[in-house]
């Protein structure tokens, strides 16, 4: 490919070779010392512009044109959609960003960039004012467009119709109109789903962080997979890597995709896991359709539409020591996630950070707890322990380690949850200074725990509540199998609409007793993704929460700001490092 890095022309070929997986020499062009006014380039592209795309004798010129020849290509990601009616939905946003779009932001792009590049003159803003009323317009058309069409432009999978859009969105930021997106959520939540993916992070680097920046140097295009995995992108939903997962991914992709509700709504996912239970002798109530669950996996849920932007990961007697003391081979569980955290925050896997909190399992009953506490915290993102009874004499020696280090204890009661959440009120009493936070609503909640069970439920949890300032509540995790729903034995997997309405009863009790900022909506996957795919549990959240009639400051807590408060959390856009 003859082109100049950076230019706007470049980035959408390179993004869309990256997601076909095409690999390429790059030979660079330099505008600016006019190159591509030369006779010998002349004689492959006779309009003098970039960029070029030459394979053996074919030579074909125009970015758009060359998009579309690659995503024709075998192999790689699909950005052509597989339908008659999709193809011509993309073909019709290609046109638009060309006959609309463009013509409204090309003004704005000659005096902020070509303008200064060419040594033209300096940038003249009242041209800039004067054209953004125009712009404006359009982009509303946009938002008006993605309200009907999904998560993209053609539909609810990336394609060239986002491509194509891509390089100039990419410039709002630099040229401080930033806030043009951010008053359309929609809009705005698209670029931010398209700027996390690894092809866009390749084709928005510099040429010197690749292959030689010289004029006429040759870039080979094919080191890059290596060092920007596609784990942020997915050919379609529910993509299966394993064999193991696939029974449960086949039945999750028969369900009918819903929107985004409220997409800009930040989220921070207080409790998921990760694992790889391949082998592993597990009774059958435990075991769960996701086999395997690690990054992958979880980032093509976080990615599936909703605006996460970090995660608490909790202990699954996962990632274990094969060897060691068995009080201390838990550490390994601690270890795996800091390091899934790590990549994270390297930014290559997308802006969400999962793993940004950790809760291992200490046995606090054990004489090495403290120990054992210790080698957890060399983890930075390890945040508290979740802790099981009985709470004796020997617990409570622990749990006064875990006190005297400000960590936060996750508790949930499997069995006799009746008797134990009043015993939890107790320690709640007795420990004042440490944050307790039950899990799932505390126990099997739902329909398998029947009428004279739910009554005394609801008063625990209205007494805990009430009584305890320092107990939080998570609310999910009640879509297990073992609660009764039988969500998972459905032809097709249930809707937000209907999930919303059947658990209602019990989210809403809890989160009436403890309030929204004492809250944390939870997903509880991969447990809770053998009855409801991602999207659509956290579309169930919020139609509850807008059934509450929950303030915007309110829906901030429950979905976001609770949990991070909570678990120490670091500010989106900050160092890792940069804790509560």
């Amino acid at each position: 490919m003859y082109a100049m890095w950076g230019t706007t022309s470049t980035r959408r070929v390179v993004c869309a070779a990256f997601e076909k997986n095409v690999t390429f020499a790059f030979r660079q062009v330099d505008l600016t010392a006019g190159e591509h006014k030369t006779p010998e380039f002349l004689k492959i592209q006779p309009f003098g512009n970039i960029p070029v795309w030459k394979d053996g004798e074919f030579v074909l010129f125009e970015a758009r044109a060359i998009m579309r020849h690659l995503g024709s290509w075998p192999g790689g990601g699909v950005i052509i959609p597989p339908t008659p009616k999709g193809a011509a939905l993309m073909d019709q946003m290609v046109s638009v960003e060309y006959s609309y779009f463009y013509p409204a932001f090309k003004p704005i792009l000659f005096e902020k960039m070509r303008k200064p590049m060419m040594g033209m003159g300096e940038t003249d803003e009242a041209a800039v004012a004067e054209q953004l009323p125009r712009l404006a317009e359009v982009l509303d058309q946009l938002e008006t467009l993605l309200q009907s069409s999904g998560n993209y432009f053609a539909g609810e999978a990336f394609s060239l119709a986002d491509i194509t859009f891509m390089p100039y969105f990419e410039l709002f930021g630099p040229f401080q109109i930033m806030w043009l997106l951010e008053e359309r959520p929609r809009l705005h939540a698209w670029w931010q789903r398209c700027a996390a993916r690894p092809s866009w992070m390749h084709a928005t680097a510099t040429l010197a962080s690749i292959g030689p920046a010289a004029s006429g140097a040759i870039h080979e295009h094919i080191d890059r997979p290596k060092r920007f995995p596609r784990f942020v992108e997915r050919d379609a939903r529910f993509a299966a890597a394993y064999p193991e997962n696939e029974q449960l991914l086949r039945w999750l992709r028969s369900e009918p995709i819903e929107p985004v509700l409220e997409p800009e709504l930040r989220i921070c996912d207080p409790h998921h896991h990760l694992w790889d239970r391949r082998g592993a002798e597990i009774p059958d109530e435990f075991r769960y359709g996701m086999e395997v669950y690690t990054l992958n996996e979880c980032l093509e849920d976080v990615y599936d539409g909703h605006n996460i932007v970090s995660t608490v990961c909790v202990q699954a007697l996962a990632f274990y020591w094969a060897q060691g003391p068995e009080e201390l081979r838990p550490i390994g569980e601690v270890e795996f996630c800091q390091g899934v955290a790590a990549a994270c925050d390297s930014g290559i896997y997308g802006p969400a950070r999962v793993c940004a909190g950790i809760s291992g399992f200490v046995d606090l009953r054990h004489p090495s707890a403290a120990q054992v506490l210790d080698a957890m915290l060399r983890c930075r993102s390890f945040r508290g322990v979740r802790a099981f009874g009985p709470f004796d004499a020997a617990f409570r020696k622990g749990l006064r380690e875990v006190e005297q280090r400000r960590l936060v204890v996750d508790c949930y009661f499997l069995f006799d949850y009746l008797d134990e959440l009043p015993k939890l009120m107790a320690l709640a009493h007795e420990f004042p200074h440490v944050t307790f936070v039950l899990n799932h609503l505390g126990g099997v909640v739902g329909p398998a725990m029947g009428a004279e069970c739910e009554a005394a439920w609801r008063a625990s949890i209205a007494d805990l509540a009430r009584q305890c300032p320092n107990v939080f509540c998570k609310v999910g995790g009640i879509q297990m199998k073992l609660n009764g729903f039988a969500l998972h034995e459905r032809v097709v997997p249930i809707g937000s609409e209907e999930l919303a309405d059947l658990v209602f009863p019990w989210y809403c009790h809890a989160i009436m007793s403890f309030g929204p900022s004492r809250c944390m909506f939870e997903s509880n996957f991969p447990a809770d993704k053998d009855s409801v795919s991602y999207r659509t549990l956290w579309n169930a959240f919020k139609r509850i929460a807008t059934k509450m009639g929950m303030t915007s400051e309110e829906k901030r807590d429950i979905f976001h700001d609770t949990a991070s408060r909570v678990y120490r959390l670091a500010p989106c856009g900050t160092s890792p490092l940069s804790v509560g």
